[in-house]
Formats: structure tokens, C-alpha cells, sequence
């Protein structure tokens, strides 16, 4: 399957389960993603500045709050994380799928401003992108926000994403986005 068949095929079935999710499991809302890879300024150890990256990010309300109360959260989620990123290089290891799986916490503001943080697993779907050489496709996510509900059925997010084995493993350069998520809430 080509890159451009397995992007197609793989927002295809995202939008088939979000749409499903809806109705059968109480999803609270959906986001298109879209972003930029970073230089080696936080995390990462080599720049992937020219990525862009899109995707879509879906979300399930928990319980959990209450087992977090030591955090002082408002709320936690289940994250899921679908997507694209694309380099410039023009070379075989330019593309990389992102599937994420992450528990989000978040802090809400009276005044509808909230601040995210995710931690989670990853699986990519190979372990290099352009110059970057990871231990291996099952990585760790990072997620990191600030946001504003913009009203009943909006909200919008700028959110830092690193993926790495956490120093389980020899080398863990990282990778890492800076991405604007749009989500509409159900």
C-alpha cells in the first residue's frame, strides 16, 4: 500500500469510528490537528523543523478525577491520537504515521482557559524520520496544552507533542510537534 493510499485508508476509518463513537461511546469531541515539526529547542536531539503534520485527535470523558483529586484536575480523558507527519527531504523515511493512546488531565479556568497534560503510548509506523534514527516503533507520548472553550461546541488548543522511549532504550532522540488542535465538542 502506498504512503498516499495508507493516509487515505487510515483517515477514512478514523472518521468511520468517530462518527460511530458518537452514539456508542459517549465520545466528548473530535479535533483536526494540525502542526509543525520542532527544532532541537526542548526534547528532541536533531531538527524537524520542515514536518507538517495533520491529523485528527478523538476523546472519551473518564471517572477519574477523583483518583487524581491529589492533582487538584478537573477532568481526565482518554486521548486518541491519529496522525500524518511529512518532511521535506524527499527521501523514503519522510513519512511517519502517529497512532497515540494517552490519559489527559486538565485544569480548567472559570473564564474557559484550560491547561492539558497527557502522558501515554505510541506506535509509529517506522523507527526513523528523515535523520532521526529512534530504538523502535512503540514510543511514549507527551502532550502538553493550553487552550480557550470558545464557546458551546468549540475549543481550541496549541499542544506540544513528544514522542520518545524515555530512556528505556539507546538512542532516544525524541520527536517533537508543535500543533493547533480545532475540536468539536458533542
Amino acid at each position: 500500500m502506498t504512503n498516499k493510499n495508507s493516509r487515505a485508508w487510515c483517515y477514512g476509518c478514523t472518521l468511520v469510528l468517530g462518527l460511530l463513537a458518537t452514539d456508542l461511546f459517549a465520545m466528548d469531541a473530535a479535533g483536526v490537528v494540525l502542526g509543525k515539526g520542532m527544532n532541537d529547542v526542548l526534547i528532541q536531539s536533531g531538527s524537524i523543523a520542515s514536518t507538517e503534520i495533520g491529523g485528527v485527535d478523538l476523546r472519551w470523558p473518564t471517572e477519574w478525577a477523583d483518583t487524581f483529586a491529589w492533582f487538584e484536575v478537573d477532568q481526565v480523558f482518554v486521548n486518541v491520537q491519529l496522525a500524518h507527519w511529512r518532511g521535506s527531504h524527499g527521501g523514503a523515511g519522510d513519512e511517519l504515521n502517529v497512532m497515540a493512546l494517552t490519559a489527559l488531565w486538565r485544569w480548567q479556568q472559570e473564564n474557559d482557559w484550560f491547561a492539558d497534560a497527557g502522558v501515554g503510548v505510541t506506535r509509529l509506523s517506522q523507527d526513523t524520520y528523515e535523520d532521526v534514527e529512534l530504538s523502535g516503533r512503540n514510543q511514549f507520548a507527551l502532550d502538553f496544552a493550553v487552550g480557550k472553550r470558545l464557546n458551546e461546541r468549540w475549543e481550541l488548543s496549541l499542544r506540544y507533542r513528544h514522542y520518545s522511549n524515555g530512556y528505556t532504550a539507546n538512542p532516544n532522540p525524541g520527536l517533537d510537534g508543535a500543533v493547533l488542535l480545532a475540536s468539536y465538542l458533542f
